[in-house]
């Protein structure tokens, strides 16, 4: 038989319960059988959370809500292996923070999600290039910026294909104007030092480990995350051979920045100077073929921000060891700017446009617009080559009489 509303003592669990909205609930152990007053108080506060909850299921979820399904979403991508477990914590670091600004006069997780307007991301946008995330790191980039956009944008996407939502108010919306930095060639001869400095110090099978992952992006051109989390199952050992008759390779990457785009895998190529040291790399650790190629110290995976850090904290110590090497400020060595180089020396040496473009797993648009007008060393030398070849014309033509003919 039901019993009446309010709380009871339940002997058998010694602890006050109630029925509420068809669930038996019971309270604290530290309210005795003769704390009746503590017990409806116990009661009371249930009651509420639980009406509150109710009105908030018939209003529909909150943004913090959508995130949270969004995101446990992501969680079983990841486990079922469609989804990078790298992806998922950048999402959720991205996706909390959001929650965190104000809209509306109210923080931005707390509004409902089918109340939510163009505006209301706008003004979080805004807010996070003027004073960055919540917990006082400093302003954020545009870019950065436009990454946390798209990001929101995909999750109220999800939440409106799966019917959590009834509206996507965003569609108009893609984030703050992004202004692309200027890229950063670095001379040859730095990043030749930088490797000799790495071949000097790689007493260790970490650090060696290290010089083999920034020799591999410097010659192929690759992203620094294409080939820190490459696996050795995508290890092709011997596609061909070169016109000298040496083996080379491919890496080839089916998850990597562009598979969403192209559907195509990301092909590597591993010439002969690169095949050798992977393959005796190969051969001392004898992995699995999931097993990661690269690893930071500990084993742990490489991500954005270990190669960051450690980058940093090596070229500090080259240059306490008389290195010559730019440490901080414009000018000081990335990984990513080893990409950089290889594509002006593949545009230097005249390798053709789509060519190009598929060794580096970009387009011809991005290779125009980001590469062909940045090589000044390159320029310059061309232009100097016509200059003195213009001075050696003058000269010859000094020496011909009026009619033509060399005096």
């Amino acid at each position: 038989m039901a019993r009446p509303g309010g709380p009871y003592w339940w002997t058998a669990r010694s602890r006050w319960a109630a029925n509420i909205q068809g669930s038996k609930l019971t309270a604290p152990r530290e309210i005795g059988p003769k704390e009746r007053a503590a017990a409806w108080t116990w009661y009371e506060a249930e009651v509420k959370r639980i009406e509150e909850g109710l009105a908030a299921v018939s209003r529909g979820p909150s943004v913090a809500d959508l995130f949270d399904a969004y995101l446990g979403d992501c969680q079983e991508r990841v486990a079922v292996g469609t989804m990078d477990s790298v992806t998922l914590d950048v999402t959720t670091r991205l996706l909390t923070t959001a929650c965190g600004f104000r809209a509306c006069g109210a923080k931005f997780g707390d509004l409902l999600a089918d109340q939510a307007r163009e505006q209301d991301l706008r003004s979080v946008a805004e807010q996070w290039l003027r004073r960055g995330a919540p917990n006082g790191r400093g302003p954020a980039s545009t870019s950065y910026v436009g990454t946390a956009v798209r990001r929101v944008k995909t999750a109220w996407r999800w939440a409106k294909r799966t019917g959590l939502i009834r509206s996507f108010p965003f569609e108009d919306y893609s984030g703050p104007k992004v202004v692309e930095p200027e890229v950063e060639i670095p001379p040859v001869k730095t990043v030749a030092d930088w490797l000799r400095y790495l071949r000097s110090t790689a007493t260790s099978p970490e650090r060696r480990n290290y010089l083999l992952l920034q020799r591999l992006i410097a010659a192929t051109g690759a992203r620094p995350s294409e080939i820190a989390t490459a696996t050795w199952g995508e290890v092709a050992w011997s596609v061909g051979k070169t016109p000298s008759g040496a083996s080379y390779g491919l890496l080839v990457r089916r998850k990597w920045k562009n598979s969403g785009k192209t559907g195509k895998a990301r092909r590597i190529v591993l010439g002969p100077a690169l095949l050798r040291p992977l393959r005796r790399l190969f051969d001392r650790v004898q992995p699995e073929p999931g097993d990661l190629i690269f690893t930071s110290l500990g084993g742990r995976p490489w991500t954005s921000n270990r190669l960051v850090c450690s980058g940093k904290d090596l070229r500090r110590a080259a240059i306490a060891a008389g290195w010559r090497i730019p440490a901080e400020g414009v000018g000081r060595l990335r990984a990513y700017q080893l990409r950089h180089l290889a594509a002006t020396r593949l545009i230097e040496r005249g390798v053709e446009s789509a060519t190009a473009a598929e060794m580096l797993g970009t387009s011809v648009a991005m290779l125009s617009r980001t590469y062909l007008h940045l090589s000044t060393d390159h320029l310059a030398a061309a232009a100097e080559a016509a200059r003195g070849a213009r001075v050696q014309r003058l000269k010859v033509n000094s020496r011909r009489g009026t009619d033509g003919r060399a005096e």
